[in-house]
């Protein structure tokens, strides 16, 4: 009742025009200050969304750093035990040298076909070996040049040479090279990823003619087995 005296008071004094402009500029700034109240809350929502995306992100990219540092630290931590082992391995069966020969791909053919190599990634030698150091010698070594040796490693799983010399006639390419390096006895076992495949091949060499019994060779296997658990 207050506020209808009030309105009729208004506009007896100043009449309707005036009355009927004033309600139009309060209803404005009404509608004006409900916009900007909405587009402040908008603006809010709009930067709330922003932060929580970078959030998002932020932990995408946390998470990622911190799994190459764990894929890094489980590789070092890996390269350590494999070396143990290495270590164990040559002095339990006296070689002068023991050494890990890794598969990879370094290239493509021109036909597009892989250019399939093989390389030396660890290695331990006695302090009185005289053998020259796989690590540097045997680097992006195409499979074509020990075929013979591939071919066995795959489908019989080892190769044993008491005496290398008879290597000549099988493999005459991988027999100059162990010729040269001055190993006249090897033992090898191949290393296979989960799903079967051959990723290459530990490697027991002696300087002298040295022959490993059957227990011996059972035992080596266990070893090689155990290094092989982690290669991956």
């Amino acid at each position: 009742m207050d506020v209808f005296q009030n309105l009729l008071e208004f506009v007896t004094t100043y009449g309707w025009p005036i009355f009927i402009l004033v309600a139009v500029v309060f209803g404005t700034l009404t509608l004006i200050l409900s916009k900007t109240k909405r587009a402040n809350r908008n603006s809010k929502s709009n930067s709330d969304l922003i932060d929580l995306l970078l959030q998002k992100q932020k932990k995408v990219v946390d998470e990622a750093v911190v799994a190459e540092q764990d894929k890094f630290r489980y590789e070092v931590v890996n390269n350590g035990k494999i070396y143990e082992k290495l270590a164990e391995t040559r002095a339990t069966f006296k070689a002068d040298i023991i050494t890990i020969y890794e598969f990879h791909n370094g290239a493509n053919k021109k036909s597009g076909v892989p250019f399939n190599k093989f390389s030396a990634t660890y290695e331990r030698k006695s302090p009185a070996c005289c053998i020259p150091s796989g690590l540097t010698s045997f680097k992006d070594m195409p499979i074509s040049m020990n075929w013979w040796w591939t071919n066995s490693l795959l489908n019989e799983g080892f190769v044993y040479l008491e005496d290398t010399s008879i290597l000549e006639k099988e493999d005459c390419g991988t027999f100059q090279i162990l010729d040269e390096k001055g190993i006249n006895s090897i033992y090898c076992h191949s290393l296979f990823d989960d799903n079967g495949n051959l990723i290459g091949w530990v490697s027991i060499e002696f300087e002298k003619k040295h022959k490993l019994n059957i227990p011996e060779l059972v035992e080596y296997k266990k070893m090689v087995r155990i290094i092989n658990g982690y290669m991956f």
